[in-house]
């Protein structure tokens, strides 16, 4: 008797998932930036609840205030520093407001003078990516330096710094990159580097399915890749 398995390729984290209209889609979604005097997650929690603001936590490092009726802010810990995450579209004067009261009732400055990080603007996505040390494995092959911190990986690709985050070990992992003229250069080397992953994750898959198999004393009649890179494993059982 014989039984046919076939390892399906994972699914492209960019090319395919997003496409040209989620890609643009991807940068036309933006965030403002605002750094802060906060030197850690308790300073941050116990100053804006002390001004009469919620706190809640929502993440790893990631907490969320609303300061007006649908409109809020993200205090995510990025680049090692804690940062208020606005959204583009949310009225100005509303943030402005926000910002003053918060200073005022806090008696201190919250937000540092306007920097480069402050009107840097950053698209986020998800990728299919959920396998933070395969990712490393990947970055290493492509040559790729980068710098661990926690749940994250700081790198390079050509001019543009590259931040992927996972917030816990069976989470998806997210990229951000700067909105820049470069950002089409940026995704072209995104997709390189999820087929070389997708690659690696259907060879570790591959070979957990041949380990098992021979473990449970089934025998491989034949192999055969197929055009879309799928494998089919004809197994023989033995009785």
């Amino acid at each position: 008797m014989s039984v046919s398995i076939t390892l399906i390729p994972v699914v492209l984290a960019l090319r395919v998932v997003m496409g040209k209209k989620r890609f643009e889609s991807w940068v036309a979604s933006t965030e403002v930036l605002k750094e802060t005097h906060f030197e850690n997650s308790q300073e941050l929690i116990t100053t804006v609840k002390i001004c009469g603001y919620p706190v809640e936590k929502i993440g790893v490092n990631l907490f969320k205030t609303e300061y007006s009726h649908k409109n809020y802010v993200l205090w995510s810990y990025r680049f090692g520093k804690w940062v208020g995450v606005f959204s583009k579209y949310a009225n100005e004067e509303l943030i402005q407001k926000f910002i003053t009261d918060l200073e005022h009732k806090a008696q201190r400055s919250i937000f540092k003078e306007q920097s480069k990080m402050t009107d840097q603007i950053f698209q986020t996505y998800p990728t299919n990516f959920n396998d933070l040390k395969l990712l490393k494995e990947v970055l290493n092959s492509y040559g790729v330096e980068f710098q661990e911190e926690a749940m994250k990986l700081q790198c390079h690709l050509g001019n543009e710094k590259i931040i992927f985050t996972q917030l816990n070990e069976n989470s998806i992992i997210t990229v951000m990159v700067p909105s820049s003229h470069n950002i089409q250069a940026v995704h072209r080397q995104l997709v390189e580097i999820d087929e070389d992953y997708k690659s690696q994750l259907q060879e570790r898959t591959y070979q957990n399915v041949i380990k098992k198999a021979e473990q449970q004393g089934f025998v491989i009649e034949q192999e055969e890749v197929l055009e879309d890179n799928s494998i089919v494993i004809t197994l023989n059982v033995q009785k």
